[in-house]
């Protein structure tokens, strides 16, 4: 499962998820995007 750590949460919980594919908003470059863009969202 491929999971996306919002930037409230600490990226340490990755360490928690073994098996998953965790990647953190701040990683991929998406820090500073406004809530819902990822859904279609305004």
């Amino acid at each position: 499962m491929r999971i996306l750590l919002d930037v409230n949460l600490d990226w340490r919980l990755r360490r928690l998820l073994p098996g998953h594919v965790v990647d953190t908003v701040a990683y991929i470059g998406w820090s500073g995007i406004k809530t819902g863009f990822c859904c279609g969202g305004r």
